[in-house]
Protein backbone atom coordinates (compact mmCIF):
# COMPACT_ATOMS: atom_id res chain seq x y z
CA UNK A 1 0.00 0.00 0.00
CA UNK A 2 1.26 3.66 -0.87
CA UNK A 3 2.83 5.23 2.17
CA UNK A 4 2.90 9.03 3.22
CA UNK A 5 5.61 11.82 4.12
CA UNK A 6 4.25 15.18 6.02
CA UNK A 7 7.49 16.83 4.45
CA UNK A 8 10.93 18.93 6.37
CA UNK A 9 13.84 17.17 5.77
CA UNK A 10 14.69 15.48 9.67
CA UNK A 11 13.97 11.91 9.96
CA UNK A 12 10.31 10.69 9.92
CA UNK A 13 8.15 8.15 12.09
CA UNK A 14 5.72 6.00 10.15
CA UNK A 15 2.69 3.74 11.73
CA UNK A 16 -0.01 1.81 10.06
CA UNK A 17 -3.12 1.82 11.29
CA UNK A 18 -6.37 -1.11 10.65
CA UNK A 19 -9.44 0.01 11.45
CA UNK A 20 -8.07 2.69 13.84
CA UNK A 21 -6.19 0.00 15.81
CA UNK A 22 -2.39 0.51 15.53
CA UNK A 23 -1.01 -2.27 13.89
CA UNK A 24 2.28 -3.53 15.70
CA UNK A 25 5.68 -3.45 13.93
CA UNK A 26 3.99 -1.72 11.12
CA UNK A 27 6.26 1.09 11.46
CA UNK A 28 7.58 1.41 7.11
CA UNK A 29 6.64 4.13 4.56
CA UNK A 30 5.10 1.53 2.93
CA UNK A 31 2.85 -1.85 4.01
CA UNK A 32 2.86 -5.33 2.14
CA UNK A 33 0.22 -8.37 3.46
CA UNK A 34 1.21 -11.34 2.10
CA UNK A 35 -1.14 -14.12 1.45
CA UNK A 36 -3.90 -12.22 1.88
CA UNK A 37 -7.33 -13.56 3.38
CA UNK A 38 -10.50 -12.55 4.53
CA UNK A 39 -9.02 -11.25 8.06
CA UNK A 40 -6.76 -8.42 6.30
CA UNK A 41 -9.92 -6.60 5.27
CA UNK A 42 -10.54 -3.24 6.70
CA UNK A 43 -9.43 0.67 6.00
CA UNK A 44 -5.77 0.71 6.35
CA UNK A 45 -3.95 4.43 7.20
CA UNK A 46 -0.88 5.53 7.98
CA UNK A 47 0.80 8.31 9.88
CA UNK A 48 4.04 10.03 9.41
CA UNK A 49 5.49 12.43 12.18
CA UNK A 50 8.89 14.29 12.22
CA UNK A 51 9.12 17.72 13.46
CA UNK A 52 7.27 19.46 10.78
CA UNK A 53 3.83 17.71 12.29
CA UNK A 54 2.08 14.86 11.48
CA UNK A 55 0.61 14.02 8.01
CA UNK A 56 -2.03 10.63 7.73
CA UNK A 57 -2.39 9.28 4.17
CA UNK A 58 -6.02 8.63 2.54
CA UNK A 59 -7.60 5.42 3.71
CA UNK A 60 -6.52 2.03 1.97
CA UNK A 61 -9.60 -0.18 1.86
CA UNK A 62 -8.80 -3.96 1.30
CA UNK A 63 -11.52 -5.85 0.31
CA UNK A 64 -10.23 -9.64 -0.64
CA UNK A 65 -12.34 -12.25 -2.59
CA UNK A 66 -11.50 -15.21 -0.78
CA UNK A 67 -13.20 -18.82 -0.90
CA UNK A 68 -14.72 -18.70 2.32
CA UNK A 69 -15.91 -22.39 1.88
CA UNK A 70 -15.95 -25.46 -0.30
CA UNK A 71 -17.17 -29.03 -0.72
CA UNK A 72 -15.98 -31.09 -3.54
CA UNK A 73 -18.45 -34.15 -2.04
CA UNK A 74 -15.51 -36.93 -2.73
CA UNK A 75 -16.71 -39.25 -0.64
CA UNK A 76 -17.56 -36.88 2.51
CA UNK A 77 -19.03 -33.35 3.29
CA UNK A 78 -15.40 -32.08 4.20
CA UNK A 79 -15.30 -28.48 3.82
CA UNK A 80 -11.48 -27.85 1.96
CA UNK A 81 -10.95 -24.68 3.05
CA UNK A 82 -12.41 -23.58 6.57
CA UNK A 83 -13.22 -27.53 7.99
CA UNK A 84 -17.03 -26.63 8.02
CA UNK A 85 -17.91 -30.25 7.94
CA UNK A 86 -21.05 -30.82 6.52
CA UNK A 87 -24.00 -33.47 7.40
CA UNK A 88 -25.67 -36.16 5.14
CA UNK A 89 -29.35 -37.06 5.87
CA UNK A 90 -31.00 -40.08 5.08
CA UNK A 91 -27.61 -41.35 4.04
CA UNK A 92 -27.36 -40.05 0.16
CA UNK A 93 -24.92 -41.82 -1.97
CA UNK A 94 -21.42 -40.65 -3.26
CA UNK A 95 -21.74 -40.99 -7.08
CA UNK A 96 -19.01 -40.02 -9.85
CA UNK A 97 -19.67 -36.47 -10.57
CA UNK A 98 -18.31 -33.77 -13.29
CA UNK A 99 -15.27 -33.09 -10.51
CA UNK A 100 -14.08 -35.78 -8.90
CA UNK A 101 -17.65 -37.32 -6.97
CA UNK A 102 -20.93 -35.88 -6.81
CA UNK A 103 -23.63 -36.53 -3.99
CA UNK A 104 -26.92 -37.92 -5.08
CA UNK A 105 -30.24 -37.36 -3.84
CA UNK A 106 -33.31 -40.03 -4.27
CA UNK A 107 -36.06 -37.19 -4.04
CA UNK A 108 -38.21 -39.27 -1.42
CA UNK A 109 -38.13 -36.37 1.04
CA UNK A 110 -35.73 -37.99 3.31
CA UNK A 111 -32.61 -37.23 2.00
CA UNK A 112 -30.57 -33.90 2.13
CA UNK A 113 -27.37 -32.44 3.03
CA UNK A 114 -26.64 -29.30 5.37
CA UNK A 115 -22.91 -27.13 4.78
CA UNK A 116 -22.19 -25.01 7.66
CA UNK A 117 -20.49 -21.30 7.30
CA UNK A 118 -20.21 -18.18 9.33
CA UNK A 119 -23.92 -16.17 8.89
CA UNK A 120 -23.45 -13.38 6.96
CA UNK A 121 -25.40 -10.45 7.48
CA UNK A 122 -27.20 -7.99 4.73
CA UNK A 123 -23.99 -6.25 4.36
CA UNK A 124 -22.56 -8.53 2.66
CA UNK A 125 -21.71 -9.42 -0.25
CA UNK A 126 -21.58 -13.18 -1.34
CA UNK A 127 -21.34 -15.89 -3.71
CA UNK A 128 -22.48 -19.11 -3.89
CA UNK A 129 -22.14 -22.13 -7.05
CA UNK A 130 -22.22 -25.48 -7.46
CA UNK A 131 -23.07 -28.55 -10.54
CA UNK A 132 -26.04 -30.34 -11.00
CA UNK A 133 -27.54 -32.63 -12.10
CA UNK A 134 -31.03 -34.44 -12.72
CA UNK A 135 -31.85 -37.72 -14.57
CA UNK A 136 -34.16 -37.62 -17.64
CA UNK A 137 -36.96 -39.26 -15.53
CA UNK A 138 -36.81 -36.52 -12.67
CA UNK A 139 -39.94 -34.84 -11.75
CA UNK A 140 -41.34 -32.01 -13.52
CA UNK A 141 -41.67 -30.01 -10.05
CA UNK A 142 -37.76 -31.33 -8.71
CA UNK A 143 -37.96 -28.76 -6.01
CA UNK A 144 -34.59 -27.38 -3.96
CA UNK A 145 -31.38 -28.05 -5.28
CA UNK A 146 -29.91 -25.21 -2.81
CA UNK A 147 -31.69 -23.14 -0.18
CA UNK A 148 -30.64 -21.34 3.20
CA UNK A 149 -33.15 -20.24 6.20
CA UNK A 150 -36.13 -21.03 7.89
CA UNK A 151 -38.38 -23.70 6.63
CA UNK A 152 -41.42 -21.81 7.99
CA UNK A 153 -43.06 -19.44 5.99
CA UNK A 154 -40.20 -18.82 3.08
CA UNK A 155 -36.20 -19.71 2.77
CA UNK A 156 -34.30 -16.67 2.52
CA UNK A 157 -33.44 -17.64 -0.52
CA UNK A 158 -33.46 -20.70 -2.72
CA UNK A 159 -32.90 -22.46 -6.10
CA UNK A 160 -35.40 -24.52 -7.23
CA UNK A 161 -35.21 -27.22 -10.19
CA UNK A 162 -38.57 -26.37 -11.37
CA UNK A 163 -40.05 -27.00 -15.00
CA UNK A 164 -42.28 -23.98 -15.18
CA UNK A 165 -44.57 -24.11 -17.83
CA UNK A 166 -45.61 -20.42 -17.26
CA UNK A 167 -42.22 -19.80 -18.12
CA UNK A 168 -40.98 -22.20 -20.09
CA UNK A 169 -37.82 -22.67 -18.13
CA UNK A 170 -36.46 -25.56 -15.99
CA UNK A 171 -35.01 -23.64 -13.00
CA UNK A 172 -36.72 -20.97 -10.60
CA UNK A 173 -35.05 -19.19 -7.85
CA UNK A 174 -36.02 -16.58 -5.27
CA UNK A 175 -34.20 -14.34 -2.64
CA UNK A 176 -36.18 -13.58 0.15
CA UNK A 177 -36.60 -9.87 0.82
CA UNK A 178 -37.46 -9.48 4.22
CA UNK A 179 -39.12 -12.38 5.69
CA UNK A 180 -42.67 -10.23 5.56
CA UNK A 181 -43.70 -10.01 1.76
CA UNK A 182 -41.48 -9.39 -0.79
CA UNK A 183 -39.52 -11.94 -3.27
CA UNK A 184 -37.36 -11.08 -5.66
CA UNK A 185 -38.11 -13.96 -8.33
CA UNK A 186 -35.83 -15.10 -11.58
CA UNK A 187 -36.96 -17.90 -13.79
CA UNK A 188 -34.45 -19.13 -16.25
CA UNK A 189 -36.20 -18.52 -19.13
CA UNK A 190 -34.63 -21.05 -20.95
CA UNK A 191 -35.31 -25.08 -20.72
CA UNK A 192 -32.27 -27.22 -20.22
CA UNK A 193 -31.75 -30.78 -20.91
CA UNK A 194 -31.44 -32.77 -17.94
CA UNK A 195 -29.55 -36.16 -18.26
CA UNK A 196 -26.36 -33.07 -18.25
CA UNK A 197 -24.36 -31.36 -15.55
CA UNK A 198 -25.18 -27.60 -15.22
CA UNK A 199 -23.21 -24.98 -13.54
CA UNK A 200 -25.29 -22.63 -11.15
CA UNK A 201 -23.63 -19.35 -9.50
CA UNK A 202 -25.62 -16.99 -7.21
CA UNK A 203 -24.40 -13.82 -6.79
CA UNK A 204 -25.52 -10.89 -4.04
CA UNK A 205 -24.52 -7.18 -3.88
CA UNK A 206 -25.12 -5.48 -0.56
CA UNK A 207 -24.66 -2.56 -2.04
CA UNK A 208 -26.48 -2.65 -4.87
CA UNK A 209 -29.08 -4.88 -3.55
CA UNK A 210 -28.79 -6.51 -6.72
CA UNK A 211 -28.70 -10.68 -7.05
CA UNK A 212 -27.82 -12.40 -10.26
CA UNK A 213 -28.38 -16.02 -11.10
CA UNK A 214 -26.18 -17.68 -13.78
CA UNK A 215 -26.47 -20.87 -15.61
CA UNK A 216 -23.53 -23.01 -17.48
CA UNK A 217 -21.53 -19.24 -17.13
CA UNK A 218 -24.29 -16.51 -18.37
CA UNK A 219 -26.37 -14.52 -16.66
CA UNK A 220 -29.96 -15.14 -16.43
CA UNK A 221 -30.96 -12.32 -15.16
CA UNK A 222 -31.10 -10.02 -11.95
CA UNK A 223 -33.79 -8.43 -9.47
CA UNK A 224 -32.96 -5.62 -6.99
CA UNK A 225 -34.14 -5.95 -3.70
CA UNK A 226 -35.37 -3.65 -0.64
CA UNK A 227 -33.39 -5.30 1.72
CA UNK A 228 -32.11 -8.74 2.38
CA UNK A 229 -31.89 -10.44 5.70
CA UNK A 230 -28.33 -12.42 4.90
CA UNK A 231 -28.05 -16.08 5.03
CA UNK A 232 -28.53 -18.05 7.23
CA UNK A 233 -25.66 -20.37 9.01
CA UNK A 234 -26.60 -23.35 7.63
CA UNK A 235 -27.06 -23.84 3.71
CA UNK A 236 -29.53 -27.36 2.53
CA UNK A 237 -28.82 -28.89 -0.53
CA UNK A 238 -31.28 -31.49 -1.93
CA UNK A 239 -34.47 -30.16 0.70
CA UNK A 240 -35.62 -27.40 2.32
CA UNK A 241 -35.44 -27.58 6.45
CA UNK A 242 -38.89 -29.66 7.09
CA UNK A 243 -38.10 -32.02 4.38
CA UNK A 244 -40.67 -31.01 1.91
CA UNK A 245 -38.89 -30.36 -1.24
CA UNK A 246 -37.15 -33.29 -1.96
CA UNK A 247 -35.08 -32.88 -5.25
CA UNK A 248 -33.71 -35.67 -7.36
CA UNK A 249 -30.55 -35.84 -8.79
CA UNK A 250 -26.56 -35.11 -8.27
CA UNK A 251 -24.90 -32.48 -7.13
CA UNK A 252 -21.20 -31.15 -7.18
CA UNK A 253 -18.10 -28.90 -5.89
CA UNK A 254 -20.13 -26.30 -3.80
CA UNK A 255 -18.15 -22.86 -3.35
CA UNK A 256 -19.03 -19.60 -1.42
CA UNK A 257 -17.07 -16.78 -1.73
CA UNK A 258 -17.18 -13.89 0.47
CA UNK A 259 -17.79 -11.24 -2.76
CA UNK A 260 -20.02 -11.01 -5.71
CA UNK A 261 -17.47 -12.29 -8.31
CA UNK A 262 -17.43 -10.86 -11.93
CA UNK A 263 -18.91 -12.29 -14.29
CA UNK A 264 -15.66 -13.69 -16.15
CA UNK A 265 -14.65 -15.05 -13.34
CA UNK A 266 -18.34 -16.89 -13.45
CA UNK A 267 -17.35 -18.09 -16.77
CA UNK A 268 -13.81 -18.67 -16.21
CA UNK A 269 -14.53 -21.78 -13.32
CA UNK A 270 -17.40 -23.06 -15.53
CA UNK A 271 -14.97 -23.48 -18.55
CA UNK A 272 -12.33 -24.76 -16.43
CA UNK A 273 -14.69 -27.76 -15.16
CA UNK A 274 -16.42 -28.14 -18.33
CA UNK A 275 -14.08 -28.18 -21.17
CA UNK A 276 -16.41 -25.54 -22.88
CA UNK A 277 -16.38 -21.85 -23.96
CA UNK A 278 -18.49 -19.67 -22.86
CA UNK A 279 -19.57 -16.09 -24.94
CA UNK A 280 -20.06 -13.65 -22.38
CA UNK A 281 -21.49 -11.04 -25.48
CA UNK A 282 -22.74 -10.98 -28.99
CA UNK A 283 -20.25 -9.49 -31.38
CA UNK A 284 -21.33 -7.41 -34.46
CA UNK A 285 -20.55 -8.86 -37.80
CA UNK A 286 -20.88 -12.39 -36.22
CA UNK A 287 -22.87 -14.22 -38.59
CA UNK A 288 -22.81 -17.76 -37.67
CA UNK A 289 -22.86 -17.31 -33.81
CA UNK A 290 -19.49 -18.98 -32.74
CA UNK A 291 -18.72 -15.21 -30.78
CA UNK A 292 -15.78 -14.75 -33.03
CA UNK A 293 -15.71 -12.52 -36.53
CA UNK A 294 -13.60 -14.84 -39.01
CA UNK A 295 -13.30 -15.62 -42.56
CA UNK A 296 -16.28 -17.49 -42.49
CA UNK A 297 -18.78 -14.47 -41.59
CA UNK A 298 -16.75 -12.91 -44.56
CA UNK A 299 -18.25 -15.95 -46.79
CA UNK A 300 -21.50 -15.52 -44.97
CA UNK A 301 -21.74 -11.81 -45.92
CA UNK A 302 -20.44 -12.60 -49.67
CA UNK A 303 -23.68 -14.49 -49.95
CA UNK A 304 -25.93 -11.64 -49.81
CA UNK A 305 -23.20 -9.01 -51.43
CA UNK A 306 -25.38 -6.83 -53.68
CA UNK A 307 -28.59 -8.17 -52.70
CA UNK A 308 -31.46 -5.64 -53.30
CA UNK A 309 -35.13 -5.85 -52.01
CA UNK A 310 -35.88 -2.25 -53.21
CA UNK A 311 -39.20 -1.20 -55.32
CA UNK A 312 -39.34 -0.02 -57.87
CA UNK A 313 -36.43 -2.81 -58.72
CA UNK A 314 -34.34 -0.06 -60.87
CA UNK A 315 -33.61 2.01 -57.57
CA UNK A 316 -31.01 -1.36 -56.82
CA UNK A 317 -29.22 -0.11 -59.88
CA UNK A 318 -28.75 3.00 -58.37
Amino acid sequence: MAGVSPGADTEIDYQWYKNDTLLDGETNSSLIITDVSAADNGSYVCKATNNAGTAHSDPAVLKAIVLIGHWPFDGNYNDVVNGNTGTGIGSPVFVEGIAGQAVKFNGLGDQAATLPTAAMGTDTNFTLMFWELQPENAPANNQYMCASGSPSGHERLYMWAWRNPDYDCDYYGNLYVNYGGNWGAIPSLNQYARGQWHFHALTFNAETMNWHWYIDGIDKGYRTLTSFPGLDTLIHLGNRTNMQRPFTGAIDDFRLYNHELPREAIAAIYAEISGKSVCLDPISGDLNDDCKVNLEDIALLALDWLACNKVPETACSE
